[in-house]
């Protein structure tokens, strides 16, 4: 399963066409620690190996780490509650404690 999702992130990194929103906020979520300058866009778009090779020997060497990270990150997301039921009593402080 993750292997699979290492496949579509380079397929999205290496990808001319998409954004790098995506590829910022998919890496972001990782927490591997770069500088989103002009010189690493561009390095990043053009397909770069300065730039690509550093991005995919970090994620290869933390496979374990990431595949709990990306597991758990689907738990760990907000949810939008709806206004009608954050009026019911517990709800907003409950909501609040996350």
């Amino acid at each position: 399963m993750f292997g699979n999702y290492v496949v579509y992130l380079v397929r999205k990194i290496l990808c001319l066409s998409c954004g790098l929103c995506f590829f910022q906020e998919e890496i972001n979520a990782f927490m591997y620690n770069f500088d989103f300058s002009q010189t690493f866009r561009s390095g990043l778009v053009q397909g770069d190996k300065l730039v690509i090779y550093p991005i995919l020997e970090w994620l290869l060497k933390r496979i374990p780490d990431l595949k709990k990270r990306a597991y758990l990150a689907r738990f760990l997301v907000k949810v939008d509650v709806p206004p009608e039921i954050m009026a019911e009593d517990p709800i907003p402080d409950l909501y609040a404690q996350v």
